[in-house]
């Protein structure tokens, strides 16, 4: 186990992606989260949110042996650092979450983080409100041709 990586269970483990490897996996990562939306993703396209990370940007964690990843970005609100978890992609999220978002949330914190932020379809207001998140806002977005 890497300095980078948190066991949380037997069988799961929270690895942060190191930038230094970040292009040479770039391939993999743009089919990893080509899935996910151009919503879940701050309107990017998978390849524009890796090179986010290649630039760093954002920080990619994997769990689940690559089964599941996520990015982590810092953002600023007056004195109060915001982490935004963007992309979650992977089939196991939900049934690894309980798990797993502990570990997050620390990540978070120790980033200085006052505040999570996630973005995702309705159906995940169901998943992620057991872990705390209420719903504040409501993103309205339009797509300009």
């Amino acid at each position: 186990m890497t300095k980078a990586a948190l066991k949380i269970a037997d069988d799961i483990e929270i690895r942060l992606l190191p930038q230094a490897e970040l292009e040479a996996h770039r391939e993999a990562l743009v089919q990893l989260f080509a899935p996910v939306d151009k919503h879940d993703i701050r309107g990017m396209t998978a390849a524009e949110f890796v090179q986010w990370a290649i630039d760093g940007r954002i920080e990619l964690f994997m769990a689940d042996g690559g089964k599941l990843a996520w990015g982590l970005t810092m953002l600023a609100d007056g004195a109060q650092p915001i982490a935004e978890i963007i992309g979650v992609v992977g089939e196991g999220f939900r049934k690894h979450l309980g798990a797993i978002w502990p570990q997050m949330e620390a990540v978070c914190r120790q980033r200085g983080a006052a505040r999570v932020v996630l973005n995702g379809r309705p159906g995940w207001q169901r998943i992620m409100d057991k872990h705390g998140f209420a719903v504040r806002e409501l993103a309205m977005v339009k797509e300009l041709d």
